[in-house]
């Protein structure tokens, strides 16, 4: 069940997934087994990462 909506929510957590199963999917799941599903499937949400900012100073 973890697996079919990873694609779905891919931006949610481990949380927001679990928030998800209880309330939109109506499948009771625990908070702490989220993640280990996670972990044993290999799925990762996808965090907003920072910008780095580019190099000043004199070029050779």
């Amino acid at each position: 069940m973890v697996a079919q909506n990873a694609r779905t929510v891919a931006y949610y957590g481990y949380l927001r997934i679990c928030l998800y199963l209880n309330e939109k999917e109506h499948y009771l799941v625990n908070q702490k087994a989220v993640p280990r599903h996670m972990r044993e499937m290999g799925i990762q949400a996808i965090y907003p990462h920072q910008h780095k900012k580019a190099e000043t100073g004199q070029q050779n």
